[in-house]
């Protein structure tokens, strides 16, 4: 049963029924439907999107909002390990055990958070050296051996699976060396060797050469602690540029991991256990003196409007101010999109039905327009706009716009007129009116849904300009919404919650403008296109 049939039975279809039907209709309405659903799915994707934590967005698509699941925020928190009589903020006695609940702040009527996972980053310790070359032991890690040029060995325990990290900076004994005990990560990528017997540098490693029989030689940088390998086809060394593999398992990866509730017997520093609720017990060592660090895994499916606060008070945007941005978008884009449909819709006109010499070779330069690349435009217009004192101007960003959206305005329009009847106008020059007149009183009236149409393209298009904003406006506090999206991306490339904010406060405007004149956007984009 379809659609229609659906309905003859006072049944109201099925959105399967409904599409079928749909699909039935031709295969524009398929497409149709395709691309509708291509430019959907993204734009709700953002929308939840700038709603979410930046936690949220790393460990969890959008789409797991509909399912209910819950999404996890990592939270840092460090502890630090002191000596009897010392204190501060977040600091234990040595030996002794401290408790207490991480989740303290609970949502009325909202379901509240839990923590899914502990993973502890890194454990920071103090060795003392009282000689060089001489083995350190130390509990359940290994011994640890300093020599005098700076360099040290380490000899992990059979039990140990972790990194030892130092820096030494003394030369002569004793001292006190501060280290850390990190996780290994393990790194794949490709690199470009330029040259053979160059040096190219090794993301978060050091640098490696490559001679012309295919070996290498890998200088690791002084924090690099781990292994290197790479990978050379022999075939391709004679001809350089070419690209290599490389393999490494350096430190700086979580030292351990676990579920909440179960029990973690860090190295040196002591036990840790964290509950799913929140509460916690570090029972420390005696003899450790350090800090831990961690990350909560935090399973909160709550949606924020905090992303929208940070884009509007963030201290970085505060000159001019993301608002500012907001305000010349408006001033920019309003007089773009009505001043070239008021010259458009009068040539457009003029060309259907006044009678002209040569009127049809200028409609045709007029259209011809429509085939110049605008990016070969840029340098005439600035000049011609520079020449008048108008770069950096409202009139100069609004006449650029202007001349640039004319040409198509005057297309749309020019067709959607020239199938006004033309009875019309006969009957109005027998009653005495003028071509303003008709103009005004005749063709503008019923050809309001090509006007919106028109509206809603240039509308668009001027809103969402970045080039000509910043090729014919230097004063930063003339910038539109664009570039201020431009330089969130420039800023905070990696905060994510803020930059999808961002971008749907952009997409807002011009979604409110189309779904407001959307019931004039078919008849208009369609005028001229069917005789009879």
């Amino acid at each position: 049963m379809d659609a229609q049939s659906a309905s003859y039975s006072g049944r109201r279809p099925s959105l399967t029924e409904a599409l079928v039907a749909l699909t039935r209709r031709g295969p524009v309405h398929a497409i149709l439907l395709i691309i509708g659903i291509i430019w959907l799915v993204p734009s709700v994707g953002l929308a939840v999107t700038s709603f979410r934590t930046r936690g949220d967005i790393s460990a969890s698509g959008w789409w797991t909002i509909a399912s209910g699941a819950r999404t996890v925020t990592d939270n840092h928190w460090e502890i630090e390990v002191v000596a009897a009589g010392e204190s501060g903020e977040n600091t234990i006695v040595a030996g002794e055990t401290l408790s207490g609940n991480l989740l303290t702040d609970a949502v009325e009527g909202l379901p509240p958070a839990t923590i899914g996972r502990v993973r502890v980053q890194q454990i920071i310790g103090t060795l003392a050296v009282e000689e060089f070359d001489q083995p350190i032991a130390l509990e359940g890690l290994g011994t640890v051996t300093v020599h005098a040029d700076g360099s040290y060995d380490f000899a992990p325990a059979a039990g140990y699976s972790g990194a030892f990290v130092a820096t030494i900076e003394s030369s002569t004994t004793p001292f006190a060396v501060e280290f850390q005990l990190q996780g290994f990560e393990f790194i794949q990528g490709e690199l470009v060797i330029e040259e053979i017997g160059e040096a190219e540098r090794v993301p978060r490693a050091g640098k490696i050469i490559v001679n012309a029989d295919g070996s290498y030689e890998f200088e690791p940088r002084a924090s690099f602690v781990g292994v290197f390998e790479a990978t050379i086809d022999q075939r391709v060394i004679a001809n350089p540029p070419f690209t290599i593999s490389y393999a490494m398992q350096r430190a700086g990866g979580p030292l351990q991991t676990a579920e909440a509730g179960a029990s973690m017997q860090l190295p040196l520093a002591g036990t840790l256990q964290v509950s799913a609720d929140g509460r916690f017990e570090f029972k420390t060592a005696a003899d450790f003196a350090g800090a831990v660090e961690m990350e909560l895994g935090i399973q909160n499916p709550l949606l924020t409007l905090e992303n929208y606060e940070e884009v509007f008070t963030r201290e970085q945007l505060a000159e001019p101010g993301f608002l500012n941005f907001f305000k010349n978008s408006f001033i920019i884009t309003i007089p773009s999109t009505i001043i070239p449909i008021a010259i458009a819709a009068m040539a457009a006109y003029a060309f259907a039905w006044l009678d002209l010499p040569y009127r049809n070779v200028f409609y045709l330069l007029a259209i011809a327009m429509l085939i110049v690349p605008l990016q070969t435009t840029w340098i005439p217009v600035l000049r011609m706009l520079n020449a008048a004192n108008l770069i950096g101007t409202w009139p100069g960003i609004w006449i650029a716009h202007s001349s640039y959206g004319t040409p198509f305005a005057i297309f749309l329009l020019y067709n959607f007129f020239r199938d006004l009847p033309g009875e019309l106008f006969e009957a109005a020059r027998v009653d005495g009116a003028s071509e303003f007149g008709m103009f005004f009183r005749i063709v503008l009236p019923l050809s309001l849904p090509a006007l919106a149409s028109l509206a809603i393209f240039q509308f668009v298009w001027v809103w969402n300009d970045l080039m000509n904003a910043l090729i014919f406006l230097v004063d930063q506090q003339k910038f539109p919404l664009t570039v201020g999206i431009r330089q969130l991306v420039g800023q905070y490339a990696n905060e994510w919650d803020i930059l999808a904010s961002g971008a749907f406060i952009t997409m807002l405007v011009p979604l409110l403008v189309f779904f407001s004149l959307q019931r004039y956007f078919v008849r208009g984009v369609t005028a001229g296109a069917v005789k009879g």
